[in-house]
Order: C-alpha cells, then sequence, then structure tokens
C-alpha cells in the first residue's frame, strides 16, 4: 500500500496527502469530473482542510471559476489567497447558491447538503466529503433525478489516486503548503489537538533529533 513519497516535497507536505489531498483532488479530478474549464463551488465547514485542497486543485487544473461558500473569517482569508470567489455564509442554508457543474459538500450538516445539491448545475456533480452523523432525510432526490445530477458519496480511495497526487503535487500543480497548516512537535500533540487548526501536523521526527542532541 505505500507509495515512495514525492522527491522534492517536505515530510509535513508529504504527510497530508494520503487522506485529505487524496479526498480534495477525487472531487475535482479529471477522472471523476470535468474540472478543465469548469465552475466548481465548495461548500465548507466540516473539514476545514479538505475543503481549501479543493480550491487548490481546481485552480491547478484549470476551473474556468471557483466560488467557495463558508462561515469561517480565516478559511474565507486563505480561499481567497488560493483565487476563489468568497460568499460568507451565515444562518440557515437557503435553498441553493448559484448553480455550477462541479459541487462540493463538506459542510457536514444535512440541510447544507440538500443545499449543496440544488446548487447543482443539470446533469452536474456533486460529492460529499463530510460524513453525515444524521439521516440525511432533506435530500432532494427527485430533483435529483429530474435534472440528471450524479451525487458521489464515500471515503477517499487513497491508493487509487496517490500517485497521481503526488506527482501532481511535486510538479506544482497544487500546493498543499499554501493551505495554513499547524506543524507542532510529538510532546506538545496532546494540547495541539484541542486548539482549533485548519491542518494540523505531529512531528514527531523533532522530537527524535531533539532525544538524539540531548543523549549524544
Amino acid at each position: 500500500m505505500l507509495v515512495a513519497a514525492p522527491a522534492g516535497v517536505p515530510d509535513a507536505v508529504a504527510c497530508t496527502l494520503p487522506d485529505n489531498v487524496v479526498d480534495a483532488y477525487r472531487c475535482v479530478s479529471p477522472g471523476t469530473v470535468t474540472t478543465q474549464g469548469a465552475e466548481v463551488l465548495v461548500v465548507g465547514g466540516a473539514a476545514a482542510s479538505i475543503e481549501l485542497y479543493v480550491v487548490a486543485f481546481a485552480r491547478g487544473l484549470g476551473a474556468a471559476r471557483v466560488r467557495y461558500v463558508d462561515t469561517d473569517a480565516e478559511r474565507w482569508a486563505a480561499a481567497e489567497r488560493l483565487g476563489a470567489e468568497v460568499t460568507r455564509h451565515e444562518g440557515s442554508w437557503p435553498a441553493r447558491f448559484d448553480r455550477a457543474p462541479v459541487t462540493i459538500d463538506n459542510t457536514g450538516d444535512t440541510e447544507g447538503l440538500s443545499c449543496t445539491i440544488r446548487s447543482t448545475d443539470d446533469f452536474g456533480t456533486c460529492t460529499s466529503v463530510a460524513p453525515q452523523f444524521a439521516p440525511a432525510t432533506p435530500i432532494p432526490l427527485l430533483a435529483m433525478y429530474t435534472k440528471g445530477i450524479t451525487f458521489h458519496v464515500s471515503r477517499a480511495d487513497s491508493r487509487r489516486f496517490l500517485p497521481e497526487v503526488a506527482e501532481l503535487v511535486a510538479s506544482a500543480i497544487a500546493d498543499p503548503s499554501a493551505i495554513p497548516t499547524a506543524v507542532v512537535p510529538w510532546d506538545q500533540a496532546d494540547r495541539a489537538w484541542l486548539e482549533p487548526a485548519i491542518k494540523l501536523v505531529i512531528d514527531r521526527a523533532r522530537l527524535a533529533v531533539h532525544a538524539v542532541l540531548m543523549t549524544g
């Protein structure tokens, strides 16, 4: 199952690839949806890093326009730096946003999911990357049927996409380091997990090197 780390990619970036970065890539990958020249709508709020990695890949893969909806000011700023047009959402979910052929639901909320699906253009594709822990009763199945919308929901198929993701990151098509990342040493992990972070990386190598220096 292991894939060689891409040359020249820092460890703090490489360790993000098998899960969150792959999860983002499959939402806009050429083998899954047609991103080149398409408009992409990302509706966020749950797994913070994934939605921003989606923006990075959509821009890198040639999306004509990337729109980003979220409630958090830090993530708004990050999305804008990545080249997205930001809509600042507050309060209850609308029936829909302006439609796009490629939509990504990362709300973790059944009403947010319904809104994202309704924001998907005719014969478009909606991918949900946030797990739903409550029954998703508002899913508009009739609207999806009549409009020909494809809905994809699953965990990331990491081994399937990891080689091409590693190649794209190594060739700077998308740069995961552009997403705000907190890198902390292993001995601070217990505290770091309790602090808000868009992306958290725990670096055990730093602790090991420190131990060698102290004992050697």
